[in-house]
């Protein structure tokens, strides 16, 4: 799987089981594909292959990769989920995990129909990880046969299937085709037996509290290498003043060469390191971070099943590798102590972007993150602020501006 995909991949999508009671009894010319839901992505891959990822907003729910050479000539790849699927189960297969879905293969805007792949190809698919004792499988419908068949079967020799917490692989060479993760969960059944969780609940709350945190710092022509490397040093490790407030959540500062001094903002949110020698001669050092707070008391007793954060970037000189971080600071007390705010937050990583331009990016955070029946508190910072970077080197992104009104960042949590 691609590196990029493992990251997409850290937290588990909710699904639900059903035992279908009721079996079609129509041919397979009778379906009148009920089930498309809208939910697609396309993309034109050539022999040089490519990705497709379909999504229900926060996580990942399909994944396709075409490696090289899996197509000869240029072709459209639709990416579509169902819901119910349009072919329902076939014994034994009757254990539906709510993920279906066709990849419809096209050239010159015609469906090619029965389309195979040269080499086989990945589908990834999510599983949840309570029904981690299932014997899913991922299925194609087979329009000749009537029936559901292992996708694995599409290849020769045939393909795999691999299991990676809530995550299965296979590798399969079909398009133009329904498919569904299905799986005969009992040697015996019951069709009116129901294994089933509450519905899904949605929590989307913006920052109700927060500050973009600024240290910028000179030095004259001639300071070297060594003075930078300290002075970048006493601001990651927050030795530095904090500006003097001047009303209205504005805070100011004056310095002399050398000096450093955290200047808050709550109207500003961003991220930012910064090592570069200006025209007039001088020297220049900036680190930003961004310590952001979202009220989740209502999820106090809930089972919090995912987490993403939203930000909308509107300027920045890119890429910028941002990582998030939970923090530590006293709840709702962040004007008190700017420097401990600073320093407050837990080093493991709770998600990492790589920002490339302005736009909506999501963060995908593990459960854990979310304070249930109390206040979230994230850390935003360039991955490396931590180590000097090298001479004229700049990245920055800024996702929140009181004037400029973009929207605010926002936490989405998916709970039962």
């Amino acid at each position: 799987m691609h590196r990029g995909l493992v990251g997409a991949f850290a937290a588990a999508i909710g699904l639900v089981l059903i035992l279908m009671g009721g079996l079609s009894g129509e041919p397979a010319s009778a379906a009148v594909e009920a089930g498309r839901t809208g939910e697609v992505v396309t993309a034109t891959v050539g022999p040089d292959g490519g990705v497709l990822t379909l999504t229900d907003g926060i996580t990942p729910v399909v994944v396709i990769e075409v490696p090289p050479l899996a197509v000869t000539a240029p072709v459209t790849l639709a990416l579509e989920r169902t819901f119910p699927p349009d072919h329902s189960p076939t014994p034994p297969w009757i254990a539906y995990s709510f993920v279906s879905f066709y990849l419809d293969a096209y050239r010159d805007g015609r469906l090619l129909a029965g389309f195979t792949f040269s080499c086989p190809v990945t589908v990834t698919t999510a599983i949840a990880d309570y029904y981690a004792g299932e014997n899913w499988h991922l299925f194609y419908w087979d329009e000749e046969a009537g029936r559901w068949e292992k996708a694995v079967g599409t290849c020769t020799p045939a393909g795999s299937a691999r299991r990676d917490g809530p995550w299965l692989h296979t590798t399969q060479c079909r398009a133009s085709a329904e498919f569904a993760v299905l799986a005969a969960p009992f040697a015996t059944y019951l069709p009116s037996v129901r294994r089933e969780l509450p519905p899904l609940e949605r929590l989307d709350v913006p920052a109700g509290k927060g500050y973009g945190m600024w240290v910028n710092s000179r030095f004259p022509e001639g300071t070297s290498e060594a003075e930078v490397e300290d002075l970048w040093a006493r601001i990651v490790n927050g030795q530095c003043r904090v500006g003097e407030e001047i009303g209205d959540g504005r805070y100011q500062c004056y310095m002399s060469y050398l000096e450093c001094c955290i200047l808050p903002s709550a109207h500003t949110y961003g991220v930012q390191a910064r090592y570069s020698w200006l025209w007039n001669g001088e020297g220049e050092v900036i680190v930003g971070r961004s310590a952001l707070e979202f009220d989740t008391s209502t999820l106090a007793g809930a089972a919090v099943e995912d987490a993403a954060l939203v930000l909308e970037v509107y300027d920045g000189w890119y890429p910028v590798t941002l990582t998030v971080h939970a923090g530590t600071w006293p709840a709702g007390r962040i004007e008190e102590d700017f420097r401990g705010v600073w320093l407050g937050w837990e080093p493991e990583v709770l998600a990492t972007a790589v920002l490339t331009g302005e736009g909506t990016y999501t963060l995908t955070l593990p459960a854990s993150a979310v304070a249930k029946g109390g206040t979230t508190r994230l850390l935003l910072r360039v991955s490396d602020d931590g180590v000097l970077p090298p001479v004229y080197t700049t990245q920055r992104a800024n996702f929140y501006d009181t004037w400029l009104s973009p929207a605010r960042p926002r936490l989405v949590v998916r709970y039962r």
